[in-house]
């Protein structure tokens, strides 16, 4: 059975160059959080830029129950999507995206690719451990249910762990109302059963994070790209969700600095 992924797309106004970008969006989201900025800001500088949904997020067909699907499964989505284009894409992750991008680089060409807020390379154990401190009965349910949910289950939460503590309540409603559950066997692979393997691909990387992200830390960028043989780039003020704040323009600038010489 074929199934149907949601792919947006913003062909480049002068193509600069034949590679393509595909953006990989996280946990909960779907490819419209690229579509706020992102994808007309590479498009207009160049880039065929697109984005998908992975199956079960978005528009993208379901594919049984969203709890089960393991990592896997969304990396077949993104090998589905970059089969389509004429040269390998560079892939830019976000979050759990970023995760995914470095499990489909282990066996996958790319052209380069970029992690954004990305879950580390040491999984996702320890900002499962600051969670559940910070709120133990929520960690419980998440367990108990075997939903993500619990984690961004109201616009408190996520004011506090994607958005920026001054983000406007209506603004974090309306992104409050776009998210959605999350696979729970995906997370149990990325808390430490499928880690990535950066010695598996000799792809150009950029590490890229915001210094207000509460659910990685600084230090955890630093060591994935101590990983790749590379340094991050922090970005002061940014919260996880770096291309929905006002300041997503800066990680954008220096992203197609890097591409220009990677592509």
């Amino acid at each position: 059975m074929v199934r149907m992924i949601e792919v947006l797309s913003k062909p480049a106004f002068e193509r600069r160059t034949r590679t393509p970008q595909l953006f990989v969006h996280g946990a909960w989201h779907g490819a419209w959080c690229w579509d706020r900025g992102f994808l007309d800001f590479f498009a207009q500088r160049g880039w065929d830029s697109y984005a998908l949904s992975l199956r079960n997020h978005g528009e993208s067909d379901d594919a049984g129950r969203l709890r089960w699907i393991r990592h896997g499964n969304f990396v077949a989505d993104i090998a589905s999507v970059a089969r389509e284009f004429e040269r390998p894409p560079v892939l830019i992750g976000h979050s759990m995206g970023g995760y995914l991008v470095q499990k489909y680089m282990e066996d996958q060409e790319v052209a380069g690719a970029v992690l954004m807020g990305s879950v580390p390379i040491t999984g996702t154990f320890a900002a499962s451990v600051r969670f559940a401190r910070r709120h133990p009965l929520r960690f419980l349910r998440l367990l108990a249910t075997m939903s993500m949910w619990p984690v961004v289950a109201n616009p408190d939460l996520v004011r506090e762990y994607l958005l920026a503590p001054g983000t406007p309540d209506a603004e974090v409603a309306a992104i409050h109302e776009m998210l959605q559950d999350e696979s729970f066997l995906t997370y149990v692979d990325m808390m430490g059963l499928a880690l990535p393997n950066p010695g598996k691909t000799g792809a150009p990387v950029m590490v890229c994070a915001g210094s207000d992200d509460a659910l990685f830390t600084v230090r955890e960028a630093e060591k994935t790209a101590v990983a790749y043989g590379v340094e991050a780039h922090i970005f002061d003020g940014l919260p996880h969700d770096m291309m929905l704040h006002s300041g997503w323009e800066d990680a954008a600038r220096a992203i197609a600095r890097w591409l220009e010489d990677v592509t």
